[in-house]
């Protein structure tokens, strides 16, 4: 019996030691000691990594460290604080923090602070805070909080409490509206959550009103998007709007392009629109294009595309113009593919698809939703779903959805990897392809008819 609890003891003291060890000490400092180049006072708590490396100390009387005044619990990396609280009221950068404030650092590059826990009401940069999380860029800017406690402008624009997201350069990313805005030809009411582009000017709204542009009016509870030139490009239709013997119905989306004409329309509803009948949930465009001198290099008798054309979102219904798959690499710019739809007199309805590899659609289908990225979903013959990119989006936001979203892949032709499906003169498909074979515009991977044109 003696010997089993002495071998017990043995292999608990084999254990702790090993522990001890690998996962570092911990020890209360009977004088005051040197650790790292900083000298702790007799008492405190001290833990180390387990390479030897200090890692965190209780503090029972106050120390300065990093040229701060701190008390009670400390954490380090590489004898850097990385977390702690104020002892005294403390400036850090143009921001003075109350005795009290928990303050956390980066340690790895640049040394800087990038939150800090406020416990009780602040006022930071003229900004009033309630207690809660403020967190910061490198430069010191801010980053994003949820605890504003009244309305504040910036840059130049009121944004409601609690919560706002900033760019690094300082302009604002994210923020409730404190007062109805104008932008543009459109204001914005209260409480509307808008998303700027980095040049501050408006790139999303969730409306919470109806809103006015023009004579059209947006839907409340929808998204209406802008160009970055301020037009609207995106939105939804509050009311119905007649144009000229047409109608758009009430519920249907409609984009615009930077110049703010209308481009195409998603319906709400079953709708003819050019005495042409198209379902609900068909998507028109309603651009018109002239074919150049050199647009149509088969022969120059190519005719002008209709000025509005359709294809269904749904498989239904097709507009009687003829169709063209265009591959394009991924180098591609949309400049490049507008290039050559000027060239060869075509009109692109749809800006490169988006597939879908892993998990299947649905799996997907709230991330495409939410991301606004896209114009719609089409189930091709023979089964899968494509998802198609709205042709203002910037390629690099494509790019960003997809390293998110790894079951999904840009549609991929045998050599290309962004798809557009163009509109042509009917009858016209093969020699306009044909023509495009030969010259091999840059960044063209591969043309060819649509094997569904011509259906009505």
């Amino acid at each position: 019996m003696v010997k089993t609890i002495a071998l017990f003891l043995i292999a608990s003291f084999l254990f702790l030691f090993h522990s001890q060890a690998q996962y570092g000490s911990y020890t209360t400092l009977d004088r005051d000691t040197t650790i790292e180049g900083i000298l702790f006072p007799k008492g405190s708590e001290v833990t180390s990594e387990g390479d030897g490396k200090l890692h965190e100390v209780t503090l029972h009387q106050d120390l300065e460290l990093n040229g701060m005044p701190f008390k009670g619990r400390v954490a380090f990396s590489d004898g850097k604080v990385t977390y702690g609280t104020l002892a005294q009221d403390t400036k850090i950068s143009d921001m003075l923090f109350p005795r009290g404030t928990d303050v956390f650092f980066e340690p790895y590059g640049a040394y800087y602070l990038f939150q800090v826990k406020l416990k009780e009401d602040v006022t930071l940069r003229g900004a009033q805070f309630i207690p809660g999380m403020v967190c910061f860029y490198k430069n010191g800017s801010f980053w994003y909080f949820r605890n504003l406690a009244a309305p504040h402008e910036f840059n130049g624009i009121l944004f409601d409490t609690p919560s706002c997201n900033f760019y690094e350069s300082g302009m604002i990313e994210i923020g409730t509206l404190a007062q109805d805005t104008t932008f543009g030809k459109v204001v914005l009411a209260k409480g509307t959550e808008i998303t700027f582009f980095q040049s501050g000017k408006p790139n999303h709204a969730k409306l919470v009103a109806d809103t006015q542009c023009d004579n059209i009016r947006f839907a409340k509870g929808s998204d209406l998007w802008f160009h970055e030139s301020g037009v609207v490009n995106q939105g939804t239709l509050a009311q119905d709007v007649q144009t000229g013997a047409d109608t758009f119905p009430s519920g249907s989306v409609v984009t615009f392009d930077t110049a703010g004409k209308l481009e195409r329309i998603k319906l709400s509803q079953d709708s003819r629109i050019d005495g042409v009948a198209y379902s609900k949930g068909s998507e028109v465009s309603l651009v018109s294009a002239q074919p150049t001198a050199e647009s149509s290099p088969a022969d120059n008798s190519t005719a002008a595309v209709p000025e509005k054309s359709a294809i269904s979102l749904q498989g239904g219904t097709m507009h009687a113009d003829g169709q063209l798959i265009l591959f394009f690499d991924n180098s591609a710019t949309y400049a490049d593919v507008d290039a050559v739809l000027k060239k060869y007199g075509l009109v692109g309805i749809r800006h490169i698809g988006i597939e879908c590899v892993e998990g299947g659609i649905n799996a997907h289908l709230n991330n495409i939703k939410e991301s606004g990225l896209f114009t719609g979903i089409e189930e091709p013959r023979n089964g899968d779903k494509i998802i198609f990119v709205n042709t203002s989006v910037p390629p690099e936001k494509v790019r960003d959805f997809l390293n998110a979203n790894s079951g999904l892949q840009l549609l991929r032709g045998d050599e290309g990897d962004g798809m557009i499906l163009a509109l042509c003169p009917h009858g016209k498909e093969i020699a306009i392809a044909d023509a495009i074979a030969k010259d091999k515009p840059a960044h063209l991977a591969q043309c060819s008819p649509n094997v569904i044109n011509g259906m009505d």
